[in-house]
């Protein structure tokens, strides 16, 4: 005889005269530890990408009030006139323009991803919000979506005169420290 061999009420044979009565313990908690762990790992999954997609939309809002912020333009793939006084609509088109390009297709399982971006005259604020949705959480949470919502702002300057103030500063610095060390 084969050991385990199954008879009549759930007896198994180990060896011959041995019989031990099995018990459905192990099924069911595999029934249940099974589809726990199951669900446990894909919800790990989805919170990865969840907060992957909300850093890097966190990083684009920033870089895009950036550039925006740094009225001469940046780099060369920006054709924009070298003028520092732009007005604020400029600004927020430049920015909309760079949206697409800079979201590009890097996220993962969102469904829809919006920017906005406000330019007044002294910050730029980009808003970025999104939805990933998700395959199974309906059934234990009240959204089916997963919805996030972070901006990136900066303040708007013009580096050629911020460079120039600052020297013009160091310069009445070096007077005053020569005034200093003469007296």
């Amino acid at each position: 005889m084969f050991p385990f061999l199954p008879l009549d009420g759930g007896w198994f044979m180990l060896r011959k005269k041995e019989c031990k009565w099995a018990e459905g313990y192990f099924t069911v908690e595999a029934s249940i530890i099974v589809p726990l762990a199951i669900f446990l790992i894909s919800f790990i999954f989805y919170m990865t990408f969840f907060l992957y997609n909300r850093c890097a939309a966190s990083q684009d809002a920033y870089i895009l009030a950036f550039r925006g912020s740094v009225c001469s333009g940046y780099g060369k793939s920006y054709h924009v006139d070298r003028v520092c006084k732009k007005n604020p609509e400029e600004i927020r088109q430049l920015v909309i323009r760079q949206c697409g390009e800079q979201f590009g297709e890097k996220y993962m399982g969102i469904r829809t991803l919006i920017g906005t971006v406000n330019v007044d005259r002294k910050k730029v604020i980009v808003e970025v919000s999104g939805t990933m949705t998700t395959a199974f959480t309906e059934w234990l949470l009240p959204h089916k979506d997963w919805g996030f919502q972070v901006n990136g702002q900066a303040e708007r300057i013009c580096p050629t005169e911020l460079i120039r103030k600052v020297r013009v500063l160091k310069r009445i610095k070096d007077k005053i420290d020569e005034k200093m060390i003469i007296e």
